[in-house]
């Protein structure tokens, strides 16, 4: 089977929502290895002219033949190759009929293709000097502790012929690490970060099969740091596929304790099962659920000391990143054949009603996240990053109206490409006053109820239970909502700045922007229990074992014997 062939079936696969783009390259059986890495390269330049690649062949007609065997899905990186890769169309007698279509209609492709170099909508792509904030996004290499030390991948790097870098700072990455050079450095923030310069790839490397580093976005690595939980900490990841953060977090926690990982998407679920178990993870319940439907007044929801909320986000704050790529190819894709509409499971709806049910689901896990404790306010400065340089935006700000105090405003960190290199970026982290006596965050709430903190210090902390809770539970509403008005400006910003989520825990929570996953609300699926046996996913059949007698609660019982994440 020809390069093209591959290629067409893996994009097939992603449109069909059956993979993602890395799952159907790289992690696919079906490619021989010496092709994997030039699928993967293929497919990533093609989806950054997928709109134009498209357009020509819609326009040019080279599929109208009397016995049409060819798919447009089959003609799509072999035109990328024709039009923009130096060395043209790949030989290979495997895909004789895919370049004899080309080579037969080259005229006509051509005439399209000067005409879409003068067209508005395309001239993006003839930009000889673009000015992009994509420019220059590092490749970040998390180093993971469950399986190796940093001291021993810098040294295996060394050996290959990388030059390590030291005390670089995040000013000096763009002089530092020029792309295509053989050079790196540790992040300037978090010490399990390794930096190496852009389109640096590593998906074949050793150490990345075998789970000795994990390829992860120095923004996608915050959530987890700032949350920090210590060992023996029972840990709610509340929509954790596909697992980045969630090995992150047993990392930190070195592989004690319990981290319960939610996710309604159980092809998703099934990577993050995988790539946990890859990365030596042994202290993870995966589990087919919505975290919505976790009762924070069951046994279980008051043992839980922290959550890590993540939700699905609109995706802004990323730059040049193939996810987006792979979103607007798919819409691009099923628009024009006017199948967009009618297509559910690839449907992501137009982009201001996909907004408002991202803006809805957010607040919603938001809301649910806070129902085990009233008593939440920002955590200090200090205990979130007090080093970053870039917090909270003032209520001055075209972006928020939130009227947060400066206190409040520096216990929140965000980011931009153009002045940190990472993917734009919202994390905060919430601290229940009444649990962590060790850290009471005084600088984030009123005066009056600082005061009526330290005077029950000193004589009945019960009447700050029963008197001081409700006050202070408004107060965190009201922060909440401020949040929120955050997010909704943001959602209408050109910035790239990702939009803000809350989170919250029984103990301490952070929460963290990503690229949208799936804007829908979760849909009641079948509960299920996910266990990492040999790095090989188990689903378990639930049933609901809850008597005629007693049916006046919904929830649904686990079979016996099956640890469940959620009780009556």
């Amino acid at each position: 089977m020809g390069l093209y062939t591959l290629t067409a079936n893996a994009l097939m696969s992603i449109l069909l929502g059956k993979s993602s783009l890395r799952n159907s390259t790289i992690g696919n059986d079906r490619i021989p290895n010496e092709f994997k890495r030039r699928v993967y390269a293929s497919i990533s330049e093609s989806l950054k002219r997928s709109e134009l690649l498209l357009h020509i062949i819609d326009t040019s007609d080279i599929l109208i033949t009397k016995n049409n065997s060819l798919r447009d899905i089959d003609l799509f990186v072999a035109l990328n190759d024709l039009l923009f890769a130096r060395g043209g169309v790949h030989h290979n007698n495997d895909d004789f009929y895919i370049k004899n279509r080309l080579i037969k209609n080259k005229a006509l492709i051509f005439k399209e293709f000067e005409k879409c170099k003068n067209h508005p909508k395309f001239a993006h792509l003839f930009d000889q000097n673009p000015s992009n904030a994509g420019d220059y996004i590092p490749r970040y290499v998390r180093v993971n502790y469950n399986k190796t030390t940093a001291d021993s991948v810098i040294e295996q790097f060394k050996s290959e012929g990388y030059k390590y870098l030291e005390d670089i700072k995040v000013s000096q990455l763009k002089k530092s690490l020029k792309p295509k050079s053989k050079v790196f450095c540790t992040d300037e923030h978090l010490p399990e970060v390794l930096v190496f310069p852009p389109q640096t790839d590593f998906h074949l490397h050793d150490l990345y099969t075998s789970g000795s580093i994990i390829l992860q976005d120095k923004a996608s690595c915050f959530p987890a740091a700032i949350l920090s939980p210590p060992q023996d900490s029972i840990v709610i990841d509340a929509c954790a596929a596909p697992g980045n953060k969630t090995s992150h977090l047993s990392m930190l926690m070195k592989n004690t304790g319990s981290i319960i990982a939610c996710d309604l998407d159980s092809y998703r679920l099934g990577t993050l099962v995988k790539q946990t178990g890859i990365a030596g993870c042994t202290n993870i319940e995966a589990r087919n659920i919505s975290f919505l439907d976790i009762d924070p007044e069951s046994d279980f929801g008051k043992s839980v000391t922290h959550i890590l909320l993540d939700p699905s986000c609109s995706g802004s704050g990323m730059v040049n990143k193939l996810e987006q790529l792979v979103d607007s190819f798919i819409q691009i894709y099923f628009e024009r054949k006017k199948e967009y509409s009618v297509k559910s499971k690839l449907s992501r709806g137009l982009k201001k009603d996909r907004l408002d049910n991202l803006s809805e689901f957010q607040v919603e896990m938001l809301n649910h996240a806070m129902k085990c404790n009233e008593n939440f306010a920002l955590a200090d400065k200090i205990h979130v990053l007090p080093k970053w340089p870039i917090r909270g935006i003032n209520d001055t700000s075209d972006l928020s109206d939130a009227d947060l105090n400066d206190d409040e405003l520096e216990s929140v960190i965000r980011s931009s490409s153009d002045k940190m290199h990472t993917n734009g970026f919202f994390v905060a982290c919430f601290i229940n006053l009444l649990t962590n006596d060790k850290v009471p965050i005084f600088k984030t709430i009123p005066n009056s109820l600082r005061k009526q903190y330290m005077k029950t210090q000193g004589e009945n902390k019960n009447d700050l239970n029963k008197d001081g809770k409700n006050e202070l539970g408004e107060n965190t509403k009201e922060l909440l909502k401020s949040t929120v008005k955050i997010q909704s400006k943001l959602n209408s910003s050109t910035e790239s700045v990702n939009k803000p989520y809350a989170s919250s825990l029984d103990d301490k929570a952070a929460i963290h922007s990503k690229p949208v996953i799936n804007s829908k609300k979760h849909s009641k699926q079948p509960l299920a229990d996910y266990s990492l046996d040999r790095n090989k996913l188990v689903r378990e059949k639930v049933k609901n074992e809850q008597p005629e007698s007693k049916k006046t609660s919904k929830r649904r019982k686990v079979k016996k014997g099956v640890r469940s994440a959620i009780t009556n």
